[in-house]
């Protein structure tokens, strides 16, 4: 199992080098070819990936932005 999942990390970094779209899908396609699931699991990876770099640059919502970070003026 670690050689898997060393081969998912490699083409993991390797994808994340390619432009997103077609060249990253063809690059996946070439690498990936004779194993669907290690394709699957290197793309779910990637959306992980994604998920993670859109939580860090969304602004909660519902919070106002005066009380996100408690400044010294705030604090009781």
């Amino acid at each position: 199992m670690p050689e898997n999942t060393n081969r998912e990390d490699d083409l993991f970094e390797a994808a994340l080098l390619k432009s997103p779209g077609p060249e990253r899908a063809a690059f996946l396609d070439g690498a990936c070819r004779s194993d669907p699931q290690l394709l699957a699991r290197v793309e779910l990876m990637l959306e992980g990936h994604l998920n993670a770099k859109n939580f860090l640059e969304t602004p909660p919502t519902g919070v106002a932005p005066e009380r996100t970070i408690a400044s010294p003026e705030t604090r009781d």
